[in-house]
């Protein structure tokens, strides 16, 4: 499965999504793989926006267990940007309540 977005707030920032998953299922177990990629750049004069999320997760599934091994990290000149200074990006690979959006963040899950 594919994914593509794109976002633009006007004078702020413009961000582009990516996002990779697949599935191979044996009669014994299920192997999943993800692969995220956020892009954000600045689109004005306002701010210094640039930062890319990228995340990937690969998770067995043994009849009700699952099991993961993740990794995550924000690249770029700056944090990634968060349109009302705190909103949980829900959809990366890895986010908590405390967030996940500063410049040169990394996660291992």
């Amino acid at each position: 499965k594919g994914e593509y977005y794109f976002g633009n707030l006007e004078d702020l920032y413009n961000k582009h999504y990516v996002g990779l998953e697949h599935t191979w299922k044996q009669p014994t177990f299920a192997l999943t793989s993800k692969f995220k990629y956020f892009n954000a750049k600045d689109d004005g004069n306002t701010f210094d926006i640039d930062a890319q999320n990228i995340g990937l997760l690969e998770t067995v599934k043994i009849k009700n267990h699952t099991f993961g091994l993740g990794y995550q990290q924000i690249i770029g000149e700056s944090a990634y940007p968060l349109p009302d200074g705190f909103l949980p990006e829900t959809y990366f690979i890895n986010w908590n309540a405390t967030g996940f959006f500063k410049e040169d963040e990394k996660s291992y899950h």
